[in-house]
């Protein structure tokens, strides 16, 4: 399209005597040329965001449900900025920046990709308590959420300290530690853990290497303060939708009616296509 774009300039300063910089429809040209050139652009990289929660969403919630959850609720309430590395071993890493709430054993992620071109697409989070295994995930940009089940529980948690020379991070004193977490049908996962004695053994930095899945949680500020008991329940006026999957379905389906990115597969005749609000429920309980 560049290349089309640049030839149809060319034809338009050979116009007639005009200045080529000056020239009223060269400019009308051009500009027509140009906009709907850089409408698709935002289109697609709008589109690839919404392709991005789809695909990342999931391994947030991996992340933020597993035993990481665990190594963050060492204190009785405090709240975090953070940074997530998730490794992909077929795509580059991605990392996204957030901010973490916890009380007790409540947990709150929101998170939105670094240098998102579509952040309005790519603000979501996680709600989990690990003592009733239960949470949701929702969606700003859909205003909706939903609830999380069957999520693998790990019950059986040994954590060594790992020998070494005094270290700082963020001011603090820390050291490192090394947590192996069994599952109730024998999952196996080990986390890197670097922990502030000050704060209770918090790690300000877990690090997990298990395929698929490897992260790297890094926590920032560290605040003691007691977020609201509000925080770790579904945004009020959410929709919410019947699963996680469902949520993710609707946004990547609402992002591609907005931008005409989509491209659905053909039907057979009389079959119906897809409702709007298919996977939503009437109800805004958890």
């Amino acid at each position: 399209m560049v290349l089309a774009a640049l030839h149809s300039w060319n034809m338009i300063q050979s116009y007639n005597n005009a200045p080529k910089w000056r020239s009223p429809i060269a400019w009308l040209a051009l500009a027509g040329i140009a906009l709907p050139l850089w409408v698709c652009g935002c289109a697609h990289r709008d589109l690839s965001g919404g392709r991005e929660v789809e695909t990342t969403l999931p391994k947030l919630t991996a992340l933020m449900t597993g035993p990481a959850a665990s190594c963050l609720t060492n204190l009785a309430g405090f709240e975090s900025d953070c940074v997530i590395t998730l490794d992909n071993s077929a795509e580059r890493p991605r990392k996204y920046m957030g901010r973490i709430f916890a009380r007790g054993e409540k947990l709150r992620l929101e998170t939105v990709p670094k240098g998102s071109k579509s952040a309005g697409a790519s603000e979501f989070g996680v709600i989990w308590d690990v003592a009733s295994n239960r949470g949701w995930v929702f969606s700003d940009a859909l205003q909706g959420y939903a609830a999380l089940a069957g999520t693998a529980q790990f019950t059986n948690l040994l954590t060594t300290p790992l020998t070494g020379q005094p270290e700082r991070l963020e001011g603090r004193a820390v050291d490192r530690a090394e947590m192996t977490a069994w599952g109730e049908a024998g999952q196996k996962a080990v986390l890197q853990l670097i922990r502030a004695p000050d704060l209770g053994n918090l790690s300000l930095q877990v690090l997990s290497q298990n395929q698929p899945g490897s992260f790297t949680l890094t926590l920032t500020k560290v605040q003691q303060i007691m977020p609201a008991e509000e925080l770790f329940q579904p945004p009020d006026g959410f929709t919410k939708y019947a699963s996680e999957s469902a949520l993710l379905d609707e946004l990547t389906a609402r992002l591609q009616t907005v931008f005409g990115g989509g491209h659905d597969r053909e039907r057979t005749p009389g079959e119906a296509g897809m409702p709007d609000i298919h996977h939503r429920t009437d109800s805004n309980g958890p």
